[in-house]
């Protein structure tokens, strides 16, 4: 299951977990602990929005453009120097 996915499949089952009795809860647990391979106790805290989900910045850019577009050339240069 893709976490976009697993983020739209908590948010119906929190609609349903809020407005259900305590006994039907923990089946509604179990379903999502089942689908999403979580925790029982990171579930838990899912329904009840208390989880939230965190977005990954991902790795900054180590060259500028510019610096970049130097680099290739030189790389190609370089190539067509060794080339047989």
């Amino acid at each position: 299951m893709s976490r976009r996915t697993t983020r739209e499949y908590i948010a119906l089952k929190r609609e349903e977990y809020q407005s259900e009795r305590f006994a039907r809860k923990g089946r509604i647990l179990d379903e999502i602990c089942r689908l999403t391979g979580y925790s029982r106790k990171y579930v838990i805290n899912l329904p009840n929005g208390k989880v939230r989900f965190r977005v990954r910045k991902g790795r900054g850019k180590t060259y500028t453009d510019s610096t970049r577009q130097t680099l290739v050339s030189l790389w190609r240069e370089a190539g067509s120097r060794f080339a047989a």
